[in-house]
């Protein structure tokens, strides 16, 4: 059997499949398939490289979730089989299974990664405290992370008949704590530093497996304007976090869902900086309004 060499990094691994042809890692797969199938019990059976210890299965299984992720970015997850993803990534379909517990697990890794490419791909959505204008940098992120929504959503609604790969997924990002502002980024109470977003240029995790949630990376940032002064002190953070997410998922959510399939979404003009405005001066009697 020819061998092909990867002494590099996966994502460089998966360009290097484009250009020399996949039937050499084809063959690799056969093997390490013949090898589980003479002793599937035998663990060290999955820890087994392709060649040299360069590649081993650990790469060829992420190969398999970012093929499955890229389907779900370019045609839903909606009636996305198992037999799909085999097709697209030219495996037979029982190879899958020796990678993943079941569909299910295949799925909630590919979502996972599909929202981790998003949010990594995406524009930078927030500037360090202290930048630009509050009121501007509202009206960016609203923008932006609706952006993001209208690609990762989509996702979401097509699984609505599994409520098992949703359940999982919500597990695997920590429950209901990942979507709470107020659990922020883990640092005692919510605080922003200036590492929130250097190095990510969208102002949240670097992590494409564990992506910062919109809520928690707006009430860091918030955080941090309220203690450079820009913010009123006594301002309830977390409050003001959901209901501009809120606001943003309510604009997707409902035309994702009752829209016939295909039917594109349409935001009403201005509404990022009227969201951000009436956040910022309130609604009270007298209070001000831009």
């Amino acid at each position: 059997m020819a061998t092909v060499e990867f002494d590099v990094q996966p994502q460089q691994a998966y360009a290097e499949l484009e250009r020399v042809g996949r039937t050499q890692l084809l063959d690799a797969i056969d093997d390490a398939v013949d090898a589980l199938e003479a002793d599937p019990g035998d663990k060290r059976c999955r820890e087994r490289s392709f060649h040299d210890g360069r590649w081993g299965i650990s790469v060829l299984r992420d190969y398999l979730i970012e093929t499955a992720a890229r389907l779900i970015d370019q045609r839903g997850s909606a009636g996305l089989a198992v037999r799909d993803i085999a097709r697209e990534a030219r495996v037979a379909d029982g190879v899958l299974y020796n990678y993943f517990e079941d569909k299910e697990d295949l799925l909630v890794q590919a979502l996972l990664a599909h929202v981790g490419n998003v949010m990594n791909s995406a524009p930078r959505l927030l500037p360090p405290p202290g930048e630009g204008t509050v009121a501007a940098n509202l009206r960016v992120f609203i923008d932006g992370g609706i952006g993001m929504l209208l690609r990762v959503t989509p996702a979401f609604a097509g699984l609505l008949s599994q409520p098992k790969v949703l359940a999982r997924f919500h597990a695997m990002v920590g429950g209901d704590a990942a979507f709470d502002p107020a659990a922020g980024d883990g640092r005692e109470d919510g605080d922003a530093t200036d590492d929130d977003g250097p190095g990510d240029d969208r102002g949240g995790s670097t992590d494409p497996g564990e992506p910062q949630s919109l809520p928690a990376m707006l009430a860091a940032y918030l955080r941090g304007e309220q203690r450079l002064g820009r913010i009123d002190p006594a301002a309830d953070i977390d409050a003001a976090a959901s209901l501009i997410v809120g606001a943003m998922h309510g604009q997707i959510l409902p035309r994702m869902l009752f829209a016939p399939p295909g039917t594109p979404v349409s935001i009403p003009p201005g509404l990022s900086a009227r969201l951000a405005d009436i956040v910022l001066d309130g609604i009270a009697p007298g209070a001000r309004h831009r």
